[in-house]
């Protein structure tokens, strides 16, 4: 069985999103995670840019795991 924890919250009228989880695993990979959110509304559509960063709390000298996505949502 697998455990996730998290949580995520939006400022400035839902433009700038902070979160961050915990995951617990089976194998053994447990992670520390956070993140943070842009949105840019642009008329009918908006810009969004994502990042995140995933630490596995067993392993020692490690920069973690870095994750960016640019989308659009019309």
């Amino acid at each position: 069985m697998n455990f996730y924890l998290g949580g995520e919250s939006w400022f400035k009228y839902h433009t700038f999103g902070l979160r961050s989880g915990l995951n617990f695993t089976q194998s053994d990979m447990n992670e520390l995670t956070l993140g943070l959110s842009y949105n840019k509304p642009l008329g009918m559509a908006s810009l969004l840019i994502d990042y995140s960063v995933a630490w596995p709390m067993n392993i020692k000298d490690n920069l973690g795991t870095h994750r960016i996505s640019i989308g659009a949502r019309f």
